[in-house]
């Protein structure tokens, strides 16, 4: 699959998040049970009448050695509850790339970007992370757009 990869500047993006340390072998099953407790808690919130609305795109935000933040994105701040705490996607400048497909393919697509960053003279200074598209039954359909911070110009 062809892959181009855009430097681009992101800014934060607010989430409701938890956090999880996993593995790779157990990082499918972490990534769909932690969205699924912010799910949960941003339909309790709405049900309640809490002004924090869903966004309705999970983020997955890889920190070192597996920690991983696990968010929805969120229209604004409010207050940790349990698990659930307030967090954003890294800011600032980063390499970015699409990927429509199939999740489990979601790597070959971070390996291209962090390929032609090195190719291309760009320092990954991390974090890495995934946004994740609405689901299609038609998995060509599901997109995934996958960034990597970078350091300045």
């Amino acid at each position: 699959m062809e892959h181009t990869v855009e430097i681009v500047d992101v800014p934060p993006k607010p989430l409701a998040a938890v956090r999880r340390h996993t593995s790779r072998g157990e990082l499918p099953d972490c990534i769909r049970g932690g969205l699924g407790l912010v799910y949960t808690f941003l339909k309790e919130a709405r049900e309640r009448g809490e002004p924090v609305e869903s966004l309705g795109l999970g983020v997955a935000v890889y920190l070192a050695d597996w920690n991983v933040e696990l968010g929805v994105r969120v229209s604004g701040e409010f207050e940790p509850c349990g698990e659930i705490v307030p967090s954003a996607t890294p800011a600032g400048r980063a390499a970015t790339i699409a990927h429509f497909g199939a999740y489990e393919r979601i790597p070959e697509a971070g390996d291209a970007m962090h390929k032609w960053c090195e190719e291309h003279g760009e320092k990954v200074i991390g974090p890495y992370w995934e946004e994740y598209g609405h689901w299609h039954e038609d998995q060509a359909q599901c997109r995934t757009d996958l960034f990597v911070l970078l350091a300045g110009d």
